[in-house]
């Protein structure tokens, strides 16, 4: 048992020495991109080193959730890969230990860095894009924070299932222009219709000024009726902030945010597949960690002879390549609602799950 321990340990710190030094490779690189990208824009704005510094540095919970299943993935080759050309696995299996003991731990760490992953998606990496924008625009550039309160073109549907189109709503003032009302029977027929030049928000209620009334007949939907009016109550429970177009991008919003935002969405009526893809993924995508974990070992234990370190670099590069291909593809698939936002996104990980469980099945113990 005690020495079962050692060996585990022993494996573990040959696959951490490959998985560190490839990750921090990896941030490193990304560090030099993104400041080699934005040099232009830093002596542009004559940006002085701690801004600079201060950028980059807050992009880390970014790179390091982008470039986890790729060290990841390479840590296993490279070390269960230098184990097997040194003939160490060799040794062990002959000593009658089963493989699949040291393996185990390997799996445990993806499963651990999966549910860090998690947590950088849903909190740390939303709060790194709210940041490097904000440091960018306003404290770089000297652009004000955007927070608009006039909108045009709207369509909105209330809580009570009228059809609101707005020509122009002031927040501030919280008063619209050119509205147009359309109650809907529950079959979707036009049985009313109001339009008025403006509706304010005055006393905890909505009124509509200089307006005109129209109903039709749910049957024929020919006009039954058209009267003018000064003013009049509009019975919804819609506050004024209800009415205001989300301004953040969801990939801005931390998890409680956005699924505050499908819900938002989804009770008014209007299109949330984008915020529920973006919700989907951010767990689907940190589960790489562990798909590609099966992947790695199956192949290592695999590859000897001359050659083998390419061929590792190979297998990585084209096991990393198809997996992002197949999941981008069907992401976008689910975006233009090609197919539903669970299987757009989560069918990459079922699909490579699934393979991986049988290379790894046919792994020799």
């Amino acid at each position: 048992m005690f020495n079962m321990k050692i060996l585990k340990l022993y494996v573990i710190k040959e696959f951490f020495y490959s998985f560190i030094a490839i990750l921090f490779f990896f941030c490193l690189l990304f560090l030099v991109s993104e400041f080699l990208y934005r040099l232009r824009e830093f002596l542009s704005y004559k940006s002085n080193f701690s801004l600079m510094f201060y950028y980059l540095m807050n992009h880390f919970p970014l790179w390091i959730r982008d470039a986890l299943p790729i060290s990841f993935l390479s840590g296993i080759m490279f070390s269960f890969g230098r184990l097997y050309r040194d003939n160490e696995i060799t040794a062990i299996k002959s000593s009658g230990i089963n493989l699949y003991s040291i393996i185990t731990p390997i799996l445990i760490i993806g499963l651990i860095l999966s549910i860090f992953s998690i947590f950088l998606n849903i909190k740390l990496v939303p709060e790194t894009y709210v940041k490097v924008r904000y440091i960018r625009e306003y404290q770089l550039k000297g652009i004000k924070p955007f927070t608009p309160n006039q909108f045009q073109f709207l369509t909105y549907s209330a809580s009570n299932g009228e059809k609101f189109t707005i020509d122009y709503y002031d927040y501030n003032k919280k008063i619209m222009y050119n509205v147009t009302i359309d109650y809907l029977s529950p079959n979707f027929v036009l049985i009313k219709q109001i339009k008025s030049k403006t509706m304010e928000w005055k006393e905890n209620k909505w009124i509509i000024n200089d307006g005109i009334e129209r109903i039709f007949d749910p049957q024929s939907k020919e006009l039954v009726s058209e009267k003018k009016f000064k003013t009049k109550i509009v019975n919804i429970p819609d506050k004024p902030e209800d009415f205001q177009p989300s301004i953040t991008n969801c990939v801005e919003m931390n998890l409680f945010q956005l699924e505050q935002e499908i819900q938002r969405l989804k009770k008014h009526g209007m299109n949330f597949r984008k915020e529920l893809v973006e919700w989907h993924f951010r767990f689907a995508y940190s589960f790489t960690n562990f798909i590609i974990a099966f992947f790695g070992i199956a192949f290592s234990l695999g590859l000897a002879g001359r050659y083998s370190r390419i061929r590792h670099i190979v297998y990585v590069i084209l096991i990393s390549t198809i997996y992002w291909l197949f999941l981008s593809f069907s992401k976008t698939f689910s975006l233009a609602q090609v197919i539903p936002a669970f299987w757009g996104v989560w069918s990459g990980n079922i699909l490579f799950l699934f393979i991986g469980i049988i290379l790894f099945l046919h792994i020799r113990r």
